[in-house]
């Protein structure tokens, strides 16, 4: 799931204090991979900035369902 966009180093800088992961797009087929984003801020300026032209997110995970919901959807069906 997507936050919101990372537009600048200051944002990765502040994504990587707090010790969250980007979503990023790193290929032209529209590949996004999720990376922590203290080791984005440890990669090249140049794959970074491509990062940035592409598009990078914060990451954002799915609440997970618990048992009982799980089992609620299955008797739905």
């Amino acid at each position: 799931m997507k936050g919101y966009r990372i537009e600048t180093l200051e944002q990765f800088a502040e994504v990587a204090g707090a010790k969250k992961a980007v979503l990023a797009t790193v290929t032209s087929a529209g590949t996004e991979i999720r990376f922590p984003a203290a080791f984005v801020m440890n990669m090249s300026a140049g794959l970074v900035l491509n990062m940035l032209r592409r598009g990078t997110w914060l990451y954002v995970p799915e609440k997970k369902r618990g048992r009982k919901e799980k089992e609620k959807k299955n008797d739905e069906i």
